[in-house]
């Protein structure tokens, strides 16, 4: 019984508030582009195959790519905890304690019906780099999760020649922080060739425009 209690407690604990379950950003390009379209929107829900990062302080949720606007989204639970005492730690006077770079690369393949292992490492061919985002934050300092949600604008996914990751970097200096991926302290794929995709209906997280 005792045992039962703890997984429901860590279900409970650990589990997207339900305000944020079919929650994305909006701006007028969303809105203006699913006004003209409704049903032929399209959106899709990418399953990333290893979601946490910096141990489980970290773990990324509701990965949206809203392929009619070029526009791709992502909530990042941290760990409130460890979070303060990083904020403390380096005296951080910003939204979020992270620095975001999202990279979405063009990757080389032989074929293009091909698929590549998950331990198969690609070639990168081309790649953009995108640091301008928006950013959504919920929950406050007393609860156990604090959870950011960002939104990338300017993300073209071709699904077969695309790899797409977020690499962090914690804001512990006045001046901007730099890309350098070696450098980064986490960084998680959010889409390649091998991880599926679910086609999500517009107005399940669009409908509330109308």
């Amino acid at each position: 019984m005792l045992i039962i209690c703890v997984i429901a407690y860590r279900l409970v604990s650990t589990s997207t508030p339900d305000n944020l379950k079919n929650y994305i950003v909006k701006n007028e390009r969303i809105e203006t582009a699913y006004t003209e379209l409704k049903d032929d929107f399209l959106i899709y829900k990418l399953n990333i195959r290893s979601p946490f990062a910096l141990g489980d302080t970290m773990f990324i949720d509701n990965v949206y790519y809203l392929e009619s606007v070029g526009n791709l989204q992502f909530t990042v639970r941290c760990k409130n905890d460890v979070m303060e005492e990083l904020i403390s730690k380096y005296n951080m006077q910003v939204l979020s304690p992270f620095k975001y770079y999202l990279k979405v690369s063009t990757v080389k393949v032989n074929d293009e019906t091909a698929e590549t292992t998950e331990t198969e490492e690609v070639e990168i061919l081309d790649f953009v780099l995108l640091e301008d985002f928006t950013v959504n934050v919920f929950g406050e300092n007393k609860d156990r999760y604090k959870y950011y949600t960002l939104s990338f604008d300017g993300v073209e996914i071709d699904y077969i020649k695309t790899k797409v990751e977020i690499y962090m970097f914690l804001n512990t200096e006045t001046e901007p922080v730099e890309y350098d991926e070696t450098k980064a302290d986490a960084r998680v794929t959010l889409f390649d060739i091998n991880m599926p995709k679910d086609k999500i209906k517009p107005e399940k997280l669009l409908g509330i425009l109308e």
